[in-house]
């Protein structure tokens, strides 16, 4: 049953400004289904049992995936605070265009421009992956109901493109071009991992992560049974027509895929295992009682649709007519991830905290001692809350997406990102799940610090005599009561001291210093954030603070009684100091 209202309802959800409207059509059985309605402005309400939003696009529109408004062009005139507020990570949301010509008209700067044209041995040619690959036909007389993939992995694009012009679906990552600037963009949009990317996939720890996989079908009738991923999904049908049938799953924010489909006995306990941390009831099967909840839903994409799907949502694919279309799966960091991490920090700096391990029968007790030490849990906790809590780990430069650039195949950081080296071929939308997104912190934030995608090379060095804050960002560094205090998880460095055992002959500029904010919590000590600050010269405010800084870091002394704080933003932004809480 897909129930339906009159596109009209939708026009009182519009909350954008009049230059980003577009005119809404009448008639039609666009819409949302019935078990949708305003729940106030901007906002929806949803059936619980509902897995799906259906909308029909008021105009047609050539998605340009380096657009900023690129999210706001596939949701068409549903409000994008709408989408993110009511259906992302909850419900999925198809996007219809609303005649032929405007479906390849949706398309045709993808197609052309990053897709050449559909030519799928170039496409194959030109992916970031190592390898392609090739789902197998199954053999006639085989069993139906359990349709697992059978597929091989080639490195030789040239032998899946024959595999494929005999049948065979084909499944590899899109060019680095294409990939990159669709990830960046919808993180961005989105929101995940504060819009944090890093295209080399070098960086532990970036928050957001993301590729596209680009499927490739030569046949009707090619079925990706039943699974759930753990990524967000973003689908683009650019030719042919796909059916997806889709049924809520149960758990919440999956650590892991659930892959019954793939013929892969040892992911089984992993996924089980992962599930359960939520759902105590998951069943590793396909779409049950104990791993499912609500209605099937089917949508038929065609060129020019637009499919959202959100992690854990269980779903079923079949080619209803050969073609090709693109996925973007995206993924970030979780908050536990993220706060243990820096919770690690924080201890390595007691002595106790970094003992090794030891246990000797009747002399030293490893529980014991760990007991002990947990005691010591409370304080340390609350000298975070005292100096920064949550901004402490997230200073404003995290908030803020990077700048972004291409980075090509084949140059350093080669433009893969290390969970899709080794793409599984679990199915339609899904990432090689051995790799989970715990790995991922962001190692800078704006174009000034690491965690773009220019990189953090000495190069990038931010001059504390001219830094400006953003005027739109500038509420994030104030302090009602002018006070501010020192981030506990950051530290400040002067560059000859990093600099001057190895170049004791080499003039090295004394007015360079490396700030490094939370970097204890993985064994490189990558920090989330690394920028080079630049004083002025040696009467300047800018020389005075961060002389004094490193000067009362080195002897351990409370920073409270620093003046001036405020006439260094590039101090607050990158996160050396936090603005006082009001209590």
């Amino acid at each position: 049953r897909r129930p339906q209202i009159l596109q009209s309802s939708l026009l009182a959800w519009r909350t954008m400004s009049a230059a980003k409207r577009r005119p809404a059509t009448n008639g039609g059985d666009a819409g949302i289904g019935n078990n949708a309605s305003k729940k106030s402005k901007g906002s929806l309400d949803v059936s619980k049992n509902d897995p799906l939003v259906r909308l029909s696009r008021s105009e047609p529109v050539n998605f340009d995936p380096s657009s900023a408004n690129l999210l706001q062009d596939m949701l068409d005139y549903l409000p994008m605070q709408t989408f993110l507020l009511d259906l992302f990570r909850k419900k999925a949301v198809h996007i219809s265009a609303r005649s032929d010509e405007s479906r390849s008209e949706s398309v045709q700067n993808i197609v052309e421009k990053y897709m050449f044209n559909l030519d799928i041995r170039q496409v194959l040619a030109e992916t970031s992956s190592d390898n392609v690959f090739v789902w197998l036909a199954p053999q006639p007389g085989g069993n139906q109901t359990k349709q697992t993939i059978q597929s091989i992995e080639l490195q030789d694009p040239d032998a899946a493109y024959a595999l494929h012009q005999s049948g065979h679906a084909t499944y590899c990552r899109a060019s680095p071009e294409l990939e990159q600037t669709l990830v960046s963009s919808l993180l961005r949009d989105v929101g995940l991992g504060c819009g944090q990317y890093d295209p080399t996939g070098e960086k532990l720890t970036v928050m957001g992560r993301g590729e596209v996989e680009v499927f490739a079908a030569s046949r009707a009738g090619h079925v990706t049974d039943w699974h759930t991923d753990f990524q967000e999904n973003f689908t683009i049908q650019l030719s042919g027509q796909k059916r997806w049938t889709i049924k809520q799953g149960l758990a919440t924010h999956p650590l892991r895929g659930c892959t019954p489909h793939y013929r892969s006995p040892d992911a089984v306990e992993g996924q089980l295992k992962s599930a359960r941390l939520s759902a105590p009831q998951f069943e590793f099967s396909q779409p049950n009682e104990r791993n499912s909840f609500g209605n099937e839903a089917t949508v038929l994409l065609k060129p020019g649709d637009c499919f959202y799907f959100p992690a854990g949502l269980w779903h079923k694919v079949e080619t209803v007519e050969e073609g090709v279309s693109i996925n973007v799966s995206l993924m970030a960091t979780n908050f536990a991830t993220l706060f243990c991490q820096s919770l690690q920090h924080l201890l390595l700096k007691y002595d106790g905290w970094r003992e090794a391990i030891v246990n000797n029968d009747g002399c030293i007790s490893a529980v014991d001692r760990l007991q002990n030490l947990m005691t010591t849990l409370p304080n340390i906790l609350g000298h975070l809350e005292e100096n920064g809590g949550a901004r402490a780990i997230l200073p404003p430069a995290l908030l803020r997406p990077p700048q972004f650039q291409v980075v090509g195949k084949g140059a350093d950081g080669d433009g893969r990102n290390n969970s899709a080296d080794e793409a599984s071929d679990q199915g339609e939308g899904v990432i090689d799940e051995t790799e989970s997104m715990e790995e991922n912190e962001e190692d800078g934030a704006d174009d000034k610090s690491s965690g773009s995608s220019e990189g953090s090379d000495d190069n990038d060095v931010v001059d504390c005599e001219t830094f400006d804050v953003p005027e739109e960002a500038k509420e994030m560094i104030s302090s009602k009561g002018g006070s501010f205090v020192k981030n506990p998880l950051a530290t400040l460095l002067r560059m000859t001291d990093i600099t001057k055992y190895y170049n004791e002959a080499e003039d090295v500029d004394d007015n360079l210093y490396v700030l490094n904010v939370n970097y204890a919590g993985n064994e490189v000590m990558e920090s989330s954030v690394r920028t080079i600050l630049k004083a002025g010269d040696e009467d300047s405010v800018s020389k005075k603070i961060l002389d004094q800084c490193c000067t009362l870091e080195e002897k351990g002394e409370d920073h409270a009684k620093l003046d001036g704080v405020e006439a260094l933003p590039a101090l607050l932004w990158y996160g050396y100091f936090i603005p006082k809480r009001e209590v």
